[in-house]
């Protein structure tokens, strides 16, 4: 039937997220997951006024100012991105912000501030996962974008140690001691650790 959000047919989606709000008018994560399922359909109009909700709700959200930004990214909105990010950022410090605003600021020229955003948001982040992906960013920013390839493996190393499993920081090692190793420059084994 027509209805709904905009006057488009609703989906059966549509009509259990209306459900849902109306029952829980509140609830910061149904607002969230009904602008998700609106960017998933395309409808990135309606996805920013229900993200818009959500944040009425909770300002600071860092689930919904992630999602809110990365939509607000693809559609070329980088400095609502940005607010978004650091909005969250002054509440909450997530491995998905931190790194989010970092690639921004990278893809933006701002080197030195993606630098300093993970350095300063290191000592913020808690669990062993978030702190390997940080570490991962910034090795991958000291590496590629400042051709610090010693820089990048102490980095690399760090995340190792904070997570020894994590197979994606014991890919990353592997991957940048094979480049290395491709430029001459030796592997861990060739230098003092």
């Amino acid at each position: 039937g027509k209805g709904g959000v905009g006057g488009r047919s609703t989906s059966p989606a549509r009509r259990a997220f209306e459900r849902g709000t109306a029952l829980c008018p509140d609830s910061v994560h149904l607002w969230q997951a009904w602008a998700l399922h609106e960017s998933a359909c395309g409808d990135d109009g309606t996805a920013r006024r229900l993200f818009e909700r959500a944040l009425s709700i909770d300002p600071t959200n860092p689930y919904v100012c992630h999602a809110f930004g990365l939509m607000e990214r693809r559609s070329g909105n980088d400095d609502s991105a940005r607010d978004l990010w650091e909005t969250a950022l002054v509440d909450h410090t997530t491995a998905a912000l931190v790194c989010s605003l970092g690639e921004l600021h990278v893809a933006g020229g701002r080197i030195e501030e993606a630098r300093e955003l993970y350095a300063s948001r290191v000592p913020a982040l808690k669990s062993e996962r978030e702190l390997t992906e940080v570490y991962l960013a910034a090795a991958w920013l000291e590496e590629r974008h400042c051709g610090d390839m010693d820089r990048a493996a102490e980095l690399i190393d760090a995340a190792t140690r904070v997570s020894p499993g994590n197979s994606r920081a014991q890919i990353a090692m592997a991957r940048l001691e094979g480049r290395r190793a491709n430029l001459g420059g030796g592997g861990m084994e060739a230098r003092d650790v």
